[in-house]
């Protein structure tokens, strides 16, 4: 044995490298060092009680009464999903706000205030109105159950009627004109005081499966006043002024207004009509329109406004019946809250599209999701690894690993991890860490699994020989040229894409390369055929084909962007994607390009492929799905935060991860 002169750790007699800190050794004899070895340092054991700290984790989304069903949409300062009741299975709507920007004790005094509100929401029932049932204030966050109604907003209505050359009748314009009156009638004069729901605005309401219009933002405008968020609808931050009885009949009035002429305004000052267009559609509701639109000049009385609308209605209905214009057909299960929705893109049913649970985790840049016997593991670039439950949002097991972590292997419920700073074992059998090699060298790409040993590639140009059962380093080599992407190999050599020196061939016996590919900058990893046929992508866009026993080019093709993601082999395709937005599949024969998805921006999506579908995630917040055979688009799915992981299909479900430290499982609908 010797001693490292660098970091003291001792070695065998033959290494020329210190694998610890690659560290040179003197060419003089440096092997009278002590014989006595000093244990390798387990970084990774902490103690039992902080253990068992660091395993509790923040709860799911009110997991004492909802579970998490699909995110709808999510903005910087909050998000809106479709949640789940435990008990009773039926579907709420979960909004959130997060109080940003403030010192602790204020956000505290902000989320009183806004339970307080909530409480007095939650008092209020009507028939149009879609209710708050549930409120809670947590770590900064504010989120409101609502009641869910099924349909689609009512500018969305309304668009897609334009489109088709359809158009609501004059009995739906003056039955939703109605309710609306009547719901502010609710408001203002049946509660023990006026209540101001603030912005009677087309983006409030949606138009459920039986064409009744239903109120769906109460408090929304108030909470964002309270959080100090800028309404997206809004040109500006909602004030005291605004929050009364007059600015609601007036945003009534801009509500009326879209009905009857297609104009969707917001309340800014700027956009206040000065008088009702003579051509609208509906002329009976114009006069209606044009009061409340002046109702900062001229103050009016709900109860007068809703008498003039019921008087209207009671003229109509005693008029001779005209025949109405045929509707356009309009197909409700487009809409969120039909089991039999039709897809997004395709005409064909995709799989994955229910959301079967999602849990919180420590939010991080980078997720790496593996299957292993024991669960789903979900390691962070942070070092965080946590062992899930496959069917339910359940946190088997955590562990702090404290590392800058890389993609994982597993190899008989062994989990090995590449770091910055060197190599961790975690026994799943044991459900703890196995040993721990430290090391000043950065592995950067995925460990490879051998029969007898762990190859371990460091960026600096070495490869590390690791013993897989105590961690200590059997032998060490220089390969020349920094590496980029996991090592992969056969029964004759490796296969080692550098960055300088291209991809290389090195004969597993003789270490001795036999070919070189040249590249200026291999980004992706490589892929083998049974066939021994060897494809890989490098920063140019390039694809190439090798045969893997000569390394002599058989095709190449292009695509736009560096290949970042694959290839990899699907029966007789070979798919990539690109750090420009695109995702491409190749003939493995003959390097035809089959098709294209194009996100249309550099998103460097990433994929799994499962049977005949391929799953793709973006930054975009995205998951898509689509057919390999011919690139169809079925489905898109957003998240809660920016994707971030490479998808994982497994056992009929797919699992995949957001920024915001959301871990998602779906299932098929059928």
């Amino acid at each position: 044995m010797k001693k490292c002169l660098e970091c003291g750790k001792e070695v065998d007699e033959s290494f020329k490298f210190c694998p610890y800190c690659f560290a040179d050794f003197a060419e003089e004899d440096n092997s009278h060092q002590s014989d006595v070895s000093e244990p390798i340092e387990n970084s990774t054991r902490t103690d039992e009680a902080e253990e068992k700290k660091s395993a509790e984790t923040d709860e799911v989304l009110f997991a004492d009464r909802y579970i998490l069903e699909e995110p709808l949409s999510c903005s910087e300062f909050g998000t809106v999903c479709l949640v789940k009741h435990y008990k009773n299975d039926r579907l709420y709507i979960l909004k959130d706000f997060r109080i940003v920007g403030k010192t602790k004790p204020e956000r505290e005094k902000i989320g009183k205030n806004l339970e307080y509100i909530a409480n007095a929401l939650k008092t209020l029932k009507h028939i149009n109105l879609s209710s708050v049932m549930d409120s809670k204030y947590e770590n900064d966050t504010f989120s409101v159950i609502y009641e869910y109604q099924t349909g689609c907003s009512l500018d969305e209505y309304l668009e897609d009627l334009k489109l088709k050359s359809g158009y609501i009748s004059e009995k739906t314009a003056l039955t939703w004109a109605r309710d609306i009156a009547e719901l502010l009638y609710f408001f203002q004069k049946e509660q023990k005081r006026p209540f101001c729901c603030c912005n009677i605005l087309p983006y409030s309401f949606l138009v459920n499966d039986e064409e009744k219009i239903k109120y769906i933002n109460i408090g929304m405008p108030v909470f964002y006043k309270e959080t100090g968020i800028k309404n997206p609808f809004e040109n500006e931050i909602l004030d005291n002024s605004k929050i009364s009885p007059e600015y609601d009949l007036f945003c009534f009035g801009l509500t009326l207004l879209y009905i009857i002429s297609g104009k969707n305004l917001t309340p800014s000052s700027i956009n206040i009509p000065t008088e009702v267009p003579k051509n609208v559609r509906f002329p009976s509701l114009r006069q209606v329109t044009q009061k409340l639109l002046n109702e900062y000049s001229r103050h009016n009385d709900i109860q007068d406004i809703l008498q003039d609308i019921k008087n209207i209605i009671a003229t109509y209905e005693k008029a001779p019946e005209l025949p109405e214009q045929e509707k356009a057909e309009f197909n409700w299960n487009i809409y969120l809250g039909s089991v039999k929705r039709l897809n997004s893109f395709g005409t064909a049913p995709s799989p994955f599209l229910y959301l079967s649970w999602s849990i919180m985790v420590k939010s991080a840049s980078r997720f790496y999701l593996q299957p292993s016997g024991k669960g789903l593991t979900v390691l962070s670039d942070k070092g965080e690894l946590y062992l899930i439950s496959f069917t339910k949002a359940h946190i088997i097991k955590k562990y702090s690993l404290n590392i800058n972590a890389v993609p994982p292997v597993i190899n008989n419920d062994i989990m090995y991890i590449n770091s910055s700073s060197g190599q961790t074992a975690i026994d799943f059998e044991k459900n703890e860490p196995l040993w721990d090699f430290r090391t000043k060298s950065m592995f950067l790409t995925p460990p490879s699994i051998t029969k007898d040993a762990i190859l371990t590639l460091s960026y600096d140009g070495f490869m590390v020989k690791v013993n897989p059962t105590d961690g200590k380093p059997i032998s060490m080599e220089n390969i020349k040229g920094k590496v980029m992407a996991p090592i992969i190999y056969d029964q004759a050599r490796l296969y080692i894409p550098t960055l300088s020196h291209g991809l290389l061939a090195v004969n597993r016996e003789s270490r001795i390369v036999e070919w070189e590919l040249p590249s200026s900058s291999f980004t992706s990893g490589a892929a083998l055929s049974k066939d021994g046929r060897l494809y890989a992508g490098d920063g140019m866009g390039t694809i190439f084909c090798v045969d893997a026993s000569t390394g002599k080019e058989i095709w190449s093709s292009s695509m736009k962007g560096a290949v970042i993601h694959g290839p990899a082999i699907s029966e007789n395709k070979i798919i990539c994607s690109t750090s420009a937005g695109q995702i491409s599949a190749f003939n493995k024969d003959s390097g035809e390009k089959l098709w294209t998805i194009d996100y249309g921006a550099k998103s460097n999506p990433v994929f799994c492929i499962s049977g005949t579908f391929m799953f793709m995630t973006s930054p975009e917040h995205t998951i898509l799905t689509a057919n390999i055979e011919n690139g169809t688009v079925y489905r898109q799915i957003k998240l809660k935060g920016k994707a971030n992981s490479i998808p994982l299909a497994v056992n009929g479900m797919l699992y995949c991860t957001s920024d915001e430290g959301e871990i998602y499982a779906f299932s098929s609908r059928d």
